[in-house]
């Protein structure tokens, strides 16, 4: 995702990018990227990034842009978010070599931010070896949403003796969400913290 989106930019690809990645399990993803003007695209000619977290290894690799690499910018920040992650700390490499990078945690997530990345460049983030999926904290992940909520202090009242009294139960919980009068919008974001 990128935070750079605008009119004069949108010919463009962006030179910062924040990647998320949750904890817990190996996954592969491939960023695509074309020249976002032409129909070049239709003869495959477009930059790929993958991106791969091997979880059992605590590792997360970015690998160097396959293709064009002329669609991509010269150098690139990554802004790599773990969350879901007991990880407090991570060490960074580049081409195989320690780099520096601003490693910061707060409220569980851990980021990341490694800048002048080539495109020909593989970029490794090794969690400590001790990392563990974090504990799903539904009381105060809830609490903090309805806190937040711009809804009435009955139904944030309603919701709150609901949860408590629910203990945990998660398929109650959810039963007795379906029955409230709550926008979707509401209702969804607390079925996704309850059931994550």
């Amino acid at each position: 995702m990128t935070e750079k989106i605008s009119a004069l930019d949108v010919e463009s690809n962006p030179d910062e990018l924040t990647v998320r990645v949750y904890a817990g399990a190996d996954n592969t993803f491939a960023l695509y990227e074309d020249d976002n003007t032409t129909m070049a695209y239709e003869k495959d000619d477009c930059a790929k990034t993958s991106m791969t977290l091997d979880w059992g290894a605590r590792k997360f690799t970015i690998a160097p842009v396959e293709g064009n690499q002329s669609l991509v910018p010269e150098s690139r920040m990554y802004c790599v978010e773990f969350g879901g992650s007991t990880a407090k700390e991570a060490k960074v490499f580049v081409n195989g070599v320690e780099a520096d990078a601003e490693v910061k945690e707060k409220d569980g997530l851990l980021t990341i931010a490694v800048t002048d990345v080539k495109p020909q460049d593989t970029v490794t983030i090794c969690l400590p070896e001790d990392t563990e999926i974090a504990k799903n904290d539904v009381m105060t992940r809830a609490m903090d949403l309805l806190l937040h909520a711009e809804i009435s202090y009955i139904t944030k009242e309603q919701i709150a003796n609901l949860l408590h009294k629910a203990d945990g139960k998660v398929a109650i919980l959810a039963a007795e969400l379906q029955s409230m009068e709550l926008s979707n919008d509401l209702r969804g974001a607390l079925l996704e913290i309850i059931t994550a």
